[in-house]
């Protein structure tokens, strides 16, 4: 079966369930596992040794799959997958937890202790396996040599020493890997670096991938991957000429940082004198990012990236850092993002708008363990989100209202905010005052602003805002509130005759007429001033 095809095939369906890390932490029931895979096609190679794996490799045709029997698989050097075509390595259980490869050690081995190489191939899928115990990377995608669909479905990664999947890149332009996807995967650590390893033991990461077009990282989990002094990559790390990525539906806990695009340093893949984007046409959306001694989302040097409907939950180290706004990013939107933390510019361009960023204590049920699931207390995020055509659904799949909650998760309808429901629009078929019962009427059922706008909404239950001090302060909390009973008005019908006005002050600021003006407008102060004054 073509790849491709297989994982479309696989993408409507959702299961849901409770899975369990080595390290006894749980993933929430409600977070989506992709299904099992359809029984394969083509030549089947039963493999049950490491030395028959490394053999078969060779010479396995187009469009076969080869089936490894439930053990351990300890490999003496990497398994290399060149000028392959539609072929598929799997575990014959489809159980990933049952068939592990895993290299020389974390301690044993070398910087050439990887697992699993992808070359010049087109059409690999990876699914139901677990990579652990290697010095190096767990499967190293190699851009440079220009493969094409590469699919990673249902594995784990455990104890990786440097990358758990890395793509490199060299310095040609025109060569990217090209169309591929990392889903339903599982990242976890239950060691660090030591200190004599590269930068104090900080280089280390989950996914840092380069030379990218057409991808998708979605539905994975990621837990402590961390680096020895809190400096390492970041869970899902994308840079160096890639485009048209895809972050979405990820879970990330207790990693040094979450999603990063870009990054402010420089690599040997970059050309001399070329312009630095390092993603364009990229999109993070429906990510919770939970924990960490640095950034939840950070963009550098990136173009076109769209940061939507992500759920963040920032420590007190580096609270303010939940999104950052780097150097050289240009024509980006960050919109319907909820984060206990701050949204910061560091030298980028973005339009901000309908976020929600601050301390929002008690908006979610144990940030300890990942889960960001909306309370019952998180009403400033219950339909306070624009609608996006980017965002059609949540972190589960589910669908989003008219109305979308902020963040990555859309929360029962029950729950959304109250709309204040407009009487039954009365005829005006005559003038009327202000200061009647008529007009009392009237202005009830008439709407000036959106349906969806806060003057149409109950907000009593509402949660004051995180800076609502701050801001009362700056007005002056002691100052009386002042109004004006000077305006008073007059509505109209829609054929109220019009007449010609001779404006004397200031008419560069009023319409042309004639103005709708009946007999019995009301002259400026009446009747307040008039009663006060005893005019």
């Amino acid at each position: 079966m073509n790849p491709q095809v297989l994982i479309r095939s696989l993408l409507p369906a959702f299961v849901f369930g409770v899975a369990w890390l080595s390290n006894g932490q749980t993933i929430p029931a409600w977070f989506p596992k992709t299904p099992p895979l359809p029984p394969p096609g083509g030549e089947i190679v039963r493999i049950r040794t490491a030395n028959e794996l490394l053999a078969a490799v060779e010479r396995l045709s187009p469009g076969g799959t080869l089936f490894l029997a439930d053990g351990q698989y300890r490999l003496p050097r990497p398994v290399v997958l060149d000028r392959k075509r539609n072929i598929t390595l799997r575990s014959a259980s489809g159980d990933p937890d049952k068939v592990t490869l895993s290299g020389k050690g974390w301690e044993r081995g070398d910087e050439h202790d990887d697992i699993l190489h992808i070359g010049r191939c087109e059409g690999v899928t990876i699914a139901d396996l677990s990579f652990a115990d290697c010095r190096s990377y767990g499967i190293k995608v190699e851009a440079e040599r220009a493969p094409k669909d590469i699919y990673i479905l249902n594995c784990r990664f455990r104890d990786i020493g440097v990358r758990a999947i890395k793509g490199s890149a060299a310095q040609d332009a025109n060569i990217r890997a090209v169309k591929g996807s990392v889903r339903g995967c599982y990242f976890e650590n239950t060691k660090v670096p030591p200190a004599d390893w590269l930068f104090g033991g900080d280089y280390i990461g989950a996914i840092d991938m380069m030379a990218l077009e057409d991808w998708t990282f979605s539905q994975n989990v990621f837990w402590n991957i961390k680096g020895r002094n809190g400096g390492g990559r970041a869970a899902i790390f994308i840079w160096v000429r890639s485009r048209q990525v895809v972050v979405e539906r990820n879970l990330i806990v207790n990693c040094d940082r979450g999603v990063a695009f870009g990054n402010p340093g420089k690599s040997t893949a970059n050309i001399a004198g070329e312009s630095l984007v390092y993603v364009s046409e990229g999109i993070i959306r429906n990510n919770v990012i939970v924990g960490g001694p640095d950034g939840g989302i950070e963009l550098w040097y990136a173009d076109r990236i769209k940061a939507l409907n992500n759920t963040i939950w920032r420590p007190e180290r580096n609270w303010n850092r939940g999104i950052r706004i780097g150097t050289g990013t240009s024509n980006t939107e960050i919109v319907n993002n909820l984060v206990h933390g701050a949204i910061q510019s560091e030298g980028g361009e973005a339009q901000v708008h309908h976020n929600l960023a601050g301390r929002l204590e008690g908006y979610f049920e144990d940030s300890s363990l990942g889960n960001l699931t909306l309370t019952s207390v998180a009403t400033g995020a219950f339909g306070r989100g624009v609608p996006l055509s980017e965002v059609t659904e949540d972190i589960r799949g589910q669908p989003r209202t008219l109305n979308p909650d902020l963040g990555a998760w859309q929360s029962e309808s029950q729950h959304s905010p109250t709309r204040l429901r407009s009487g039954k629009m009365p005829a005006v078929t005559q003038p009327v005052l202000f200061n009647t019962p008529q007009a009392d009427e009237i202005l009830s059922a008439l709407e000036v602003f959106p349906p969806d706008n806060a003057f149409n909404q109950v907000i009593e239950t509402w949660p004051p805002h995180p800076n609502s001090q701050r801001i009362v302060a700056s007005i002056g909390r002691d100052k009386p509130l002042r109004h004006n009973t000077d305006m008073g008005f007059v509505l109209v019908p829609p054929d109220q005759p019009r007449v010609p006005i001779h404006i004397v002050e200031y008419p560069g600021e009023s319409d042309p007429g004639p103005f709708p003006v009946p007999d019995n407008i009301p002259i400026e102060g009446w009747p307040v001033w008039y009663d006060r004054e005893g005019v």
